[in-house]
């Protein structure tokens, strides 16, 4: 497991980038990092829509985990993390530049805190784990997951594979959507299946964190139980509203017309979600106007096939 101490230096070349990216204004740093952002989450969401999980072959799957680490290494530098090798070298430095000014110059010091917290502190990788595995409390499993996904590389390989376990397994409603959102932070493709059956879950919290977790990574197979999701009203509201801003990833007149009669739900926030996201697939704005809705998605234009 990657030791912690290493990151505790900026090295001199990071120290000189961080130093010229705080003089040349913060404010272009913050946009570019966001750009880098939203670029990269859109290739890699694109890239997933095109091809249904259960179809991806070796080079699509390989070409897809390629994207997911620039998604990860532009999330992170967005959030204000560290990021570089985890093998060591001058590669490690925070994007405080991006936060601002004091987020910067305070950055040496976030480090060195958190290098005295890895060592003296007791807050190291390993004692998440073990309380990620703890049998006898729910609790504790859902603070070791909670706790792991700080790290950078338990965003990773065996971590991943874990969470999956876990989120599929667990007793614990709660420990399940702990699981299933690390797997959502971690941009984890391969566990979209999991958070389309989560969304049959018994739990609220489960079923919350699918859909949330199915807005950031589509999958074709996920349209048709996010429809199910979005139409019953019966279901929870704040999943319902989830559902209907992850179906804005899918251009179909089915989606449409599941989402044309939601603008008129006695719950307004449905509403608003719904209308955002046909906008998304339709590239219009007819307001909260049903009528108008159905007269386009179904008129002669034929703008969703």
């Amino acid at each position: 497991m990657p030791s912690r101490s290493t990151h505790a230096t900026i090295g001199l070349p990071g120290l000189i980038v961080a130093v010229s990216l705080c003089f040349c204004g913060q404010g272009c740093v913050a946009k570019s990092i966001e750009s880098a952002r939203r670029q990269s989450t859109k290739a890699y969401q694109d890239d997933l829509r095109a091809v249904p999980s259960a179809d991806e072959t070796p080079d699509q799957a390989a070409h897809t985990a390629a994207l997911r680490q620039r998604v990860l290494h532009d999330q992170w530098l967005a959030w204000g993390y560290r990021v570089g090798n985890e093998k060591g070298g001058d590669t490690y430095f925070y994007s405080a530049a991006g936060k601002g000014a004091f987020a910067l110059l305070w950055s040496p010091f976030k480090l060195m805190s958190e290098a005295w917290s890895y060592g003296f502190g007791g807050d190291r990788p390993n004692r998440a784990a073990k309380l990620m595995e703890e049998r006898s409390s729910a609790d504790a499993r859902r603070r070791g997951i909670n706790d792991l996904v700080r790290w950078d590389f338990a965003l990773n390989g065996p971590y991943v594979k874990r969470y999956r376990q876990i989120a599929t397994a667990d007793p614990d409603p709660l420990v399940r959507a702990t699981a299933i959102r690390a797997l959502n932070r971690a941009r984890d493709a391969e566990a979209r299946p999991i958070f389309i059956g989560a969304l049959r879950d018994a739990s609220v919290d489960v079923r919350m964190e699918a859909a949330k977790a199915l807005n950031n990574l589509p999958d074709a197979n996920a349209a048709d139980p996010l429809v199910r999701v979005v139409t019953n009203p019966e279901e929870d509201r704040d999943v319902r509203i989830a559902a209907a801003s992850a179906l804005r990833h899918y251009k179909s007149l089915e989606v449409a017309r599941a989402l044309v009669p939601r603008l008129n739900e006695h719950d307004f926030a449905i509403a608003w979600q719904s209308r955002r996201s046909l906008r998304r697939i339709t590239g219009k704005d007819l307001r909260y106007d049903e009528a108008a809705w159905l007269a386009y998605i179904a008129g002669p234009e034929k703008p969703l096939g």
